[in-house]
């Protein structure tokens, strides 16, 4: 349920673009900061891993935040 959240974007990067084969999840509140940021690091018989990056610290997500605003309609 998502009633309790005021705002949610998405947005998709043109498969051109460097992040085209990153996936991000940001989420900034006035109390909570974090970010799961994550890339394709290879492929193990037909599995994709990925190296990954939770980051809590409210600086670093912000500016993930930022970043991914030219991605998203608002």
């Amino acid at each position: 349920d998502l009633g309790s959240i005021s705002k949610v974007f998405s947005g998709e990067v043109p498969s051109t673009d460097p992040l085209s084969g990153e996936r991000a999840i940001v989420v900034l509140t006035p109390q909570f900061s974090a970010a799961l940021l994550a890339r394709v690091a290879g492929t193990d018989a037909g599995t994709r891993r990925y190296a990954y990056a939770l980051l809590y610290d409210r600086g670093q997500v912000t500016r993930a935040a930022r970043m991914l605003t030219c991605y998203v309609d608002l």
